[in-house]
């Protein structure tokens, strides 16, 4: 017969003590893994973290395996053993992010008869609900989970996937994520996990909410935004400036209806101005709802959620903002006489405007 043979370790003093197998007390851990022919073949390098064994054709020294096709029916029953390892891993409670580290993935110098395994290891794991998700409450197949960094997977939830890109590509779940280059991040990237980040979260945004002359914003893609708390909002415009922002990349969603008006309702930046305090100019004028950029404990997502917004075009109201919402008003085609006071003060404004800036 075949087998495999992964290290089962005890998280902690307290486990090894009790001796239950369980998630919480038992981890498997990576191990320079031996091939047996019912005793070690010491010369015989199989470049897996786990161990294997089969009634092998060895070579005459009994330290290496004989390259012969003799052996490969035990290749082709040790791939489809650990196939089913698996599944009774993750019933043990077992299979891990950490556990994923254990597998081996391209970068590992396997040998090519060795190979067979590492192939029906990710196979299995594509087709099957055998990868964490990024709670670590579920797996699922490879092939249904989407990847993106961090930030990216604390703001969109499960049902957010499945409103954006759920029908488009079939996928509404977040991957587990991984230490960059590390092997359970390289075991990662051998499965068949779709890259949905920050670029294209941002396209999918232009998609839905851009507003110019011929296109108009998504009534659904305002909804969904419409249910997002403002601390929501706050760490959506800080987390599309840290990504957009050093690249100088804010002028991609300047078009975008995504500025969350007060009052309610969006507009794109260029239209919207920020609030200048009780007392000052309104009429005419749409302005950000400040808790966005004035709320909340974090002083550096304020920072970058006003920053975004200025980035798209959100500004104070300036003497040529209001000499335009003047004309419009008062002097545009059928306004009634205004009066000679007021047409004096309107005068003087436009005067000293025009003297600010004669362009």
């Amino acid at each position: 017969s075949v087998a495999a043979a992964f290290l089962l370790m005890p998280k902690t003093k307290s486990a090894k003590r009790k001796m239950r197998l369980s998630r919480r007390s038992f981890k498997i851990t990576p191990v320079r893994g031996k091939v047996c022919v019912y005793f070690p073949a010491e010369k015989e390098i199989s470049e897996l973290r786990f161990h294997i064994h089969g009634p092998f054709v060895p070579e005459l020294s009994r330290a290496s395996i004989k390259a012969t096709d003799a052996n490969q029916t035990l290749y082709t029953q040790l791939s489809e053993l650990v196939r089913e390892a698996l599944h009774a891993i993750r019933d043990y409670g077992l299979l891990t992010p950490d556990f994923l580290g254990t597998l081996p993935n391209t970068n590992d110098n396997v040998p090519e008869r060795y190979c067979l395994i590492r192939e029906a290891i990710v196979e299995e794991m594509n087709g099957k609900p055998l990868v964490p998700d990024h709670n670590s409450k579920m797996h699922r197949p490879g092939r249904k989970l989407l990847q993106a960094r961090a930030p990216l997977k604390g703001l969109l939830k499960e049902t957010d996937l499945k409103f954006l890109v759920g029908k488009e590509v079939g996928r509404a779940h977040w991957a587990i994520g991984a230490i960059r280059n590390s092997d359970q991040d390289r075991f990662l990237r051998d499965l068949d996990i779709l890259t949905w980040d920050v670029d294209e979260f941002v396209g999918c945004i232009k998609e839905r909410s851009t507003e110019d002359w011929w296109t108009k914003a998504e009534p659904e893609f305002h909804a969904w935004l419409e249910a997002k708390p403002v601390e929501w909002h706050r760490r959506f415009y800080a987390l599309l400036y840290q990504e957009l922002g050093d690249r100088r990349g804010l002028h991609k969603l300047s078009r975008s209806s995504i500025v969350k008006l007060e009052g309610g309702g969006y507009s794109t930046g260029a239209d919207v101005h920020f609030h200048t305090g009780a007392g000052g100019p309104g009429k005419g004028f749409q302005f950000v709802d400040k808790r966005v950029y004035n709320g909340g404990a974090n002083k550096k997502e304020r920072v970058e959620a006003r920053q975004f917004l200025e980035g798209v075009g959100v500004r104070d109201i300036s003497d040529e903002d209001l000499v335009l919402q003047i004309l419009n008003e008062r002097y545009g085609e059928g306004s009634d006489d205004v009066g000679d006071e007021v047409y004096a003060g309107d005068f003087e404004r436009f005067v000293k405007v025009v003297e600010d800036d004669p362009d």
